[in-house]
């Protein structure tokens, strides 16, 4: 596998909003009602988070913020000569991995950038799903490695690409020297839970908080340096 940071002047960004709305489906159908709206929500986000990083004088120190990253077949891409960025197509994109480095952001403090980078419209909603993440999303430190989102193309599943990923980000993640790697399952998703479990993630807390009347619970998941 191949991982290129993400870059939407460059790669399709459409393709990557889909991966990121299948995460996560449920949550998005409920706040913009269809799948078509979402992904259009998702892709303006896109646009603006990566200006955002692209703006930093030291990318590396965005801390807060998320960094996407396409995962690539690594024999498709050499194949296919795409070494050159701008050759990579949405059939290239195999998955994306999305990651938080360092301390999570200020809910007001995001929601308050939403606002000022988004429409109205858009903002809202995004600061309501933020809102409603703080909820059961794992708190993280300045030195852990959150891990937001893994998803893969529907074509690939099936194919153990989830566990090589995360043992890469393990492995990167040590080099770096983070203290954890964090990431959240969904308390119904016990298949997932098994599988991180599987690989060295450990249970550290379990939120199920009741929101006017719906439940939505997360098992808060860490794995040790």
């Amino acid at each position: 596998m191949i991982f290129k940071e993400f870059n939407p002047k460059i790669h399709d960004y459409h393709k990557v909003a889909e991966l990121m709305y299948s995460v996560d489906f449920r949550t998005y159908l409920e706040v913009f009602k269809t799948k078509e709206n979402a992904i259009v929500a998702i892709e303006d986000l896109l646009l603006v988070e990566n200006e955002e990083i692209t703006n930093s004088k030291n990318q590396e120190d965005v801390d807060g913020f998320s960094k996407i990253y396409i995962i690539l077949d690594d024999n498709d891409f050499k194949n296919n000569d795409n070494e050159n960025k701008a050759n990579i197509s949405s059939k290239d994109i195999i998955g994306i991995l999305q990651v938080v480095k360092g301390e999570k952001y200020n809910l007001l403090t995001y929601a308050l950038y939403l606002l000022i980078k988004l429409k109205l419209s858009y903002a809202l909603k995004f600061s309501y799903i933020s809102f409603l993440d703080s909820l059961v999303l794992s708190n993280f430190n300045e030195d852990d490695l959150y891990l937001a989102e893994i998803a893969i193309d529907e074509s690939q599943r099936g194919k153990g690409l989830g566990t090589k990923i995360i043992k890469k980000v393990i492995e990167k993640t040590k080099k770096k020297g983070f203290k954890r790697v964090v990431l959240d399952t969904d308390l119904r998703n016990i298949g997932a839970t098994k599988l991180y479990e599987s690989l060295g993630f450990k249970k550290f807390d379990e939120k199920s908080p009741r929101f006017f009347n719906k439940e939505r619970g997360m098992n808060n998941m860490e794995y040790i340096l």
